[in-house]
């Protein structure tokens, strides 16, 4: 799966791919599978997707959550106006932007300009040197330094009128960063590996740039009555599944 979002990355926008990538597991595949055949269960946070590509070991699951500590950074359901259903939030921790689907977003935003991206993370110099056009666009922000002391109540103001939370990864499941997000009361709109109720999100079965485009403007025309529900749900989808404790 990763090589194959390298594979669209460099026909789209002419990077050398060489058949590695950022999150390789390289070198470790081995031991991987020994320790997956070996257990009688493993743990993780209810993602189907992701249990399936163990094929056969799928089985072995056990669904118990996935810690993720809040981000005061990301605000709070309750200061969320839902007033401004245009903007979306690309939140991601460490590295590996391709195969958790930014460069699919950044294509998808610069063809809809009315539609903002807010990019909260550190960007790879493969996404910023070859999708330089699309990135640059006036409608997406790379607002990463704002996470520095002078900029982080501006970052809190902001995070509290952004109401959708964007994912696109291959099938390894949630990140942490992204259910931080559903502890801000971010609604989950993407091609996402997602078990909440599916009334309260907007998601895709596929992560093509088209499905994506046409998740966001769905989520950009819902109502703000529906957003305010939603957003209630991914508070409690994330207290349910992703709390710490």
């Amino acid at each position: 799966q990763s090589a194959a979002r390298y594979r669209r990355f460099s026909q789209v926008h002419g990077y050398p791919f060489t058949g590695q990538f950022t999150r390789s597991m390289a070198g470790s595949t081995e031991g991987e599978e020994y320790l997956s055949r070996k257990a009688t269960h493993m743990f993780t946070i209810e993602c189907p997707r992701m249990a399936a590509a163990y094929g056969d070991l799928a089985s072995k699951f056990v669904f118990t959550g996935l810690g993720a500590y809040e981000d005061a950074a990301l605000g709070h359901p309750a200061a969320k106006q839902h007033n401004h259903p245009t903007r979306f939030l690309y939140l991601a921790g460490t590295g590996g932007n391709i195969q958790k689907g930014l460069d699919l977003f950044i294509d998808a935003f610069s063809s809809m300009p009315t539609y903002h991206l807010y990019i909260y993370c550190k960007v790879e110099s493969e996404i910023i040197n070859y999708a330089s056009r699309q990135f640059n666009a006036p409608n997406i922000h790379y607002i990463y330094h704002w996470r520095h002391a002078p900029l982080k109540r501006q970052l809190r103001d902001l995070m509290n009128t952004i109401s959708f939370t964007l994912h696109a990864p291959i099938d390894a499941g949630l990140g942490t960063a992204f259910s931080a997000s559903l502890a801000a009361g971010m609604i989950p709109v993407g091609y996402v590996d997602y078990t909440g109720n599916s009334d309260h999100c907007i998601l895709s079965d596929s992560w093509g740039v088209e499905d994506l485009s046409n998740c966001i403007k769905r989520a950009a025309n819902s109502s703000r009555a529906w957003r305010k529900v939603a957003s209630d749900a991914s508070r409690q989808f994330y207290e349910a599944n992703c709390t710490a404790s």
